[in-house]
């Protein structure tokens, strides 16, 4: 086991913070003074327990990865995001900062463990996402270095060698399993150009067959910390911008962007504000069963 402390940033609010990261990466479960979070970092898997005790952060690591999650415990938990560099300019923007000043931008770094759930939501409902995650970390995973019961994905080298068939089980589609296996393959250049800069990862993630917009965004937001991505291709965010900031029930990535223009370097921010506060237009049906993103 190895240990680190540091300041903790006020405000923080932790479980909201690792919200993102709780449904599409590797943050196994957050609170509000507490998280755990548990993968494969470089050097092989890790888990890092988070604990506040105000004014300061501590942090327990266990496994071969336990010193390179610790080096990055303060992006992990957003200390060297600024909240205050977005300039509201729209009520319910205001009215959302006002009420999660802590919401920070997060850099969770670990890659493949942010890109197989990504990949896992394409085209498909988020119950389906959700069961496909579920069922290959029983089926494949391990548990998790250090005390408690997590779990964590098969390894990249073994997902990259399984097939189809072995997948299937799981409730994965042939697409989905291949392009599962090509980013399996890949994640080790894909890290370390990630480690490089995030521009560089992203093109290198857009050269797997099966990776488009959407993921690039989604796995970018979880792992890098940028305030600004904007994620393209999205069935809900579109209508959730267009209804908060243009009173518009419906909407297209197009008005999205337009929308979001003047709080251009803090785009990625208002929308996890927006989602923060349940913005979106009221519902009039049942949620569609499936999303389709044609181009992830």
């Amino acid at each position: 086991m190895a240990e680190r402390e540091i300041a903790c940033p006020a405000p923080l609010d932790l479980r909201r913070t690792l919200a993102h990261a709780r449904l599409e990466g590797p943050v196994a479960e957050a609170s509000d003074s507490s998280a755990l979070i548990a993968g494969h970092a470089p050097d092989g898997p890790v888990s890092m327990r988070i604990d506040i005790v105000a004014p300061r952060i501590r942090a327990e690591a266990w496994g071969p990865g336990a010193d390179w999650m610790l080096a990055r415990l303060p992006e992990v938990v957003g200390a060297n995001d600024d909240p205050t560099a977005l300039v509201p300019r729209h009520d319910v923007v205001r009215t959302a900062a006002r009420r999660h000043p802590g919401l920070r931008m997060p850099a969770i770094a670990l890659v493949y463990d942010s890109l197989v759930p990504t990949i896992l939501g394409q085209r498909v409902s988020g119950f389906e996402a959700a069961r496909g995650l579920r069922e290959l970390n029983w089926r494949f995973g391990s548990p998790a270095p250090g005390p408690g019961d997590a779990r964590i994905l098969p390894a990249p080298s073994e997902l990259a060698g399984m097939s189809y068939a072995q997948l299937h089980p799981c409730g994965i589609e042939r697409s989905r399993a291949r392009t599962l296996i090509a980013a399996a393959r890949e994640t080790i250049r894909v890290q370390e150009a990630f480690e490089r800069s995030a521009d560089e990862g992203a093109r290198r993630l857009r050269a797997i067959r099966g990776i488009g917009p959407w993921t690039v965004a989604l796995v970018r937001t979880a792992t890098q910390g940028d305030p600004d991505i904007v994620p393209h291709g999205d069935h809900n965010l579109p209508h959730l911008v267009s209804w908060a900031l243009g009173g518009e029930r419906r909407g297209d990535d197009a008005r999205m962007n337009a929308l979001l223009a003047p709080y251009a370097g803090q785009r990625g921010r208002v929308l996890r504000l927006l989602q923060a506060v349940g913005a979106g237009p009221p519902r009039r049906a049942p949620r569609a069963a499936a999303r389709d993103f044609s181009r992830h």
